[in-house]
């Protein structure tokens, strides 16, 4: 029995349920089932079952009344930063004095500086107003500014943003790690506008703990400088401190790719690995097995500490301690009990964590390890590599039972042929083959295990990821302990030697090397999509039965290996159907400031309509949004894709769309502008066998039974030497009883044209032109619409103070209902046979 384990189990249950919307009401029947049965089992002899059952489901009501406390505390109180920032921030421009100290000392990031400074007051016209949150704030200055470290008192003007996620189906939440830290805003400013200020300090544990993560900080740049050695200082940064600010576009791609982005990430690899090395050196020393856990956990924690913010390693530390002490309570009988109640605790502290994919990930991964790895490794390479120590010495046969005991003897007469040294060499060798097979077995039952969380939020199939992670593994679990032995030499001495310096960036160089060699394997950089959730279903029956037989090992726990590994397989390579709506529907994403539409027509051929923006930042909706949501349908190609115009909130996120989902064919319009972007994106589709089909004015055409007009631009259009809003095809589509209107960027000039045409506007849903500005929505072009439902696709906290008001004040006026990706995330609407039904994505929005 496990019984915290199946405790953890139900508790998680309950706040599942609770998460899909049944609250306060399924708990309530879960509480009064469990107390029912509890009741039954006390009056009948022997129903030990029913008071199992019983306790399960006061479990479940548990979980479910933990999480909706956890979402009625959610409410902003009058002294927080972001009721402060409601009442004194006004407009799309507007700025507030805000002061308070910093967190940390700024870290430079290419060409800018990043700090997260934790508010204190608000400088507002009726006097000062105290103030409780944090913000991120971006120091647009690569030099450092005297006097800006961790603790300091500072006050800046700034317009401070509301962190934003996506709010799309499919799509993650960017902003966790942000709220995690409490941050619930951030700002970007010049130098100028940041003052230092006297009187407000931080903590002295923060200041002492910033203090240090700088130093640590300064050891690592000196055994790896970034200027001479960048991606090996980027490396080892991640490696030790989970800073993964300076990592190249290629190093994460390649890391991704490969299955081993968990080496930049401080976590259970790692500290499982330092634990070894402190508790085997320390048994070393002769420190007693109790006293060495416990001083190994004090430093982990310390470690745990100095980090704190930057990586999840307070769950993994918590695993670690849960492990040593069921160790030497439980004689390591239970190792699943321990896992149960590493994450009982954690879903205590911290509901909502279960709805993450890290939190997924670690309890997944330490479940896999705990019930299938260990009596994996007990019925096959354990013994024998245990029996491989002092092999020379025939008094240590006793140990073991006979039949171990007469393998070694046989052994040993072998080995004595060839001389002691050969022997000990030959041993060795055994004893690195058997520990390599051992690393090799573990990734791939991690691989298949977690490779439905992998493909439902990553998309990676990652079908080398076992071989890589059998090289990378081991090279990491040398190179880890000599980094930080070295990074303690140096921040202790000042200086490490200059030959275990090369040693360690030549080893992290190695590493980068086969990681950008292994992800140009064949598909190893294939994306897959989300496979149906009765697939997942069926997985996660798979995954139960495999716990199960490995308690019981032989041929039971070969065939349930078996089947998991085939599974894993069809959920990364069978063409499932995508999961499309049966009639006309209209999906407009949440990409910030830009657009992108999904239609979907009768018969289930697909049409997007531009794919996001792509910002100087890096930021591409195409990757990170669009390309994700069309994988949550279970879409691998797309019959067309429609370019609007060429301006970078449109276009910027089509090269990664046209690669990945290789449309049969690229719509544009007849005259296009000869600038660089978009002349390469039709390079692109040709390369790629796309067929490019200019559209203009007054073309119609089908696809099935649904019919499809371009409105704008007129053929004798001719677009200049670099895009403009003028250049937007609008087009409509109609299934007969109702349609939409899709007017890209078009102004009003376009809007009268439209009119003037004389061709049918009316339709049930528009999507506003120009993301709601003044220069588009005349109230004549509103009215010949006349829509049920205007959809404006907007960047939330945008520079432009889009939507204008007036624009919504004309939609009003023609009796449109307003949605807004800003506020309500993606809006699908569907066409029925009667009525016009339009949803929203509505993501939950923790505020940690």
């Amino acid at each position: 029995m496990q019984p915290m384990f199946f405790a953890a189990l139900a508790f998680a249950a309950g706040i599942a349920a609770a998460a899909t919307g049944a609250g306060w009401t399924a708990a309530a029947v879960a509480a009064a089932l469990g107390v029912a049965l509890l009741g039954w089992a006390r009056w009948r002899p022997g129903a030990r079952r029913w008071s199992a059952g019983a306790g399960a489901l006061l479990l479940l009501a548990a979980g479910g009344w933990g999480w909706a406390r956890w979402r009625a505390q959610r409410t902003p109180t009058p002294d927080s930063l972001a009721a402060a920032v409601a009442r004194w921030q006004h407009g799309a421009k507007g700025t507030v004095v805000l002061g308070g100290y910093l967190r940390d000392t700024p870290e430079l990031i290419r060409d800018y500086q990043r700090f997260d400074l934790q508010a204190a007051y608000i400088a507002a016209p009726g006097g000062i107003t105290g103030v409780s949150g944090a913000v991120r704030v971006y120091l647009d200055t690569a030099m450092p500014v005297a006097g800006l470290t961790a603790g300091r008192a500072v006050e800046m003007t700034a317009h401070l943003r509301r962190l934003h996620g996506y709010g799309d189906p499919g799509v993650g939440d960017f902003t966790r790690s942000e709220r995690r830290a409490g941050i619930d805003f951030t700002a970007s400013l010049h130098p100028r506008d940041l003052r230092r200020m006297a009187g407000i300090q931080g903590p002295w544990p923060l200041r002492l703990r910033a203090a240090l993560w700088a130093r640590l900080s300064q050891a690592i740049d000196r055994i790896a400088p970034p200027r001479r050695q960048a991606q090996v200082n980027a490396l080892l940064r991640g490696m030790l401190l989970g800073d993964n600010a300076r990592l190249g576009r290629r190093t994460r791609r390649d890391f991704q790719v490969d299955g081993i982005y968990h080496v930049l990430v401080v976590a259970g690899l790692h500290l499982g690995i330092l634990a070894l090395f402190l508790v085997g050196l320390l048994r070393r020393c002769r420190v007693p097995a109790p006293a060495a856990a416990f001083v190994c956990l004090a430093l982990l924690a310390g470690y745990a500490w100095v980090i704190a913010g930057r990586t999840p390693t307070l769950r993994v530390l918590l695993m670690l301690t849960v492990y040593f002490i069921a160790r030497y309570w439980y004689r390591e009988r239970r190792p699943l009990n321990a896992v149960g109640t590493a994450g009982f605790v954690l879903l205590l502290w911290r509901p909502f964590d279960l709805l993450t994919p890290g939190f997924q990930l670690s309890f997944g991964a330490a479940t896999l390890l705990a019930g299938v790895v260990a009596p994996l490794l007990a019925a096959t390479t354990a013994p024998r590599l245990h029996a491989l120590r002092q092999l020379d010495s025939a008094g240590y046969d006793e140990a073991f039972p006979p039949e171990l005991a007469a393998w070694r003897a046989s052994l040993r007469l072998r080995l004595a042929r060839w001389g002691r040294p050969a022997a000990r060499l030959a041993a060795w060798t055994m004893r690195g083959a058997l520990a390599l097979g051992e690393v090799v077995l573990v990734s791939l039952v991690l691989q298949w295990g977690l490779s439905p969380l992998m493909i439902s939020y990553f998309h990676r199939a990652a079908p080398w990821a076992g071989a890589v992670n059998a090289v990378v593994v081991p090279a990491v679990s040398l190179l880890l302990p000599a980094a930080w032995c070295l990074a303690a030499l140096q921040m202790t001495f000042g200086a490490a030697p200059a030959l275990a310096r090369h040693a360690l960036a030549g080893g992290a160089g190695w590493i980068l090397r086969f990681a950008h060699a292994a992800a140009g394997w064949p598909l190893a950089a294939a994306r897959t999509p989300t496979p149906p959730g009765w697939m997942l279903a069926v997985f996660a029956a798979a995954v139960a039965a495999w716990l199960w037989a490995a308690r019981r090992g032989g041929r039971r726990m070969a065939a349930a290996t078996g089947a998991v590994a085939v599974l894993a397989a069809a959920l990364a390579w069978l063409p499932f159907p995508p999961r499309l709506p049966p009639g006309l529907t209209l999906t407009t994403l949440d990409v910030g400031q830009g657009d992108s539409l999904l239609v979907t027509f009768p018969g289930g051929r697909t049409l997007l309509v531009d794919a996001g923006p792509k910002t100087f930042s890096g930021f591409n909706a195409g990757r990170a949004v669009v390309a994700p949501y069309l994988w949550s349908l279970g879409l691998r190609h797309l019959d067309a894709v429609l370019l609007t115009h060429g301006h970078m909130d449109h276009m910027g996120g089509m090269p990664f769309i046209l690669r990945h989902f290789l449309p049969q064919e690229l719509w544009v319009t007849w005259s296009l502008p000869s600038e660089a972007a978009v002349q390469n994106l039709l390079a692109l589709a040709r390369r790629l066998d796309i067929r490019i089909c200019r559209r203009y004015e007054g073309e119609r055409f089908r696809v099935g039974v649904t019919e499809l007009d371009v409105l704008l631009p007129p053929r004798s259009y001719r677009a200049g030497a670099h895009a403009r809003n003028r250049d937007s095809m609008v087009i409509r589509i109609s299934d007969g009883r109702a349609a939409m209107l899709l007017e890209g960027d078009a102004e009003a000039e376009g809007e009268r044209e439209m009119l003037a045409s004389g061709m049918p506007l009316a339709s049930a849903v528009l999507k506003v032109g120009h993301h709601g500005s003044r220069t588009s929505s005349l109230p004549a072009f509103l009215a010949a619409v006349h829509p049920a439902a205007a959809v404006i696709s907007v960047g939330a906290g945008n520079n432009y103070g889009l939507p204008d008001r007036s624009v919504l004040r004309h939609l009003a006026a023609a009796g449109a209902h307003i949605f807004r990706t800003d506020r309500l995330g993606a809006v699908e609407a569907e066409f029925g046979a009667r009525r016009l039904r339009v949803y929203r994505f509505a993501p939950l929005r923790p505020h940690w």
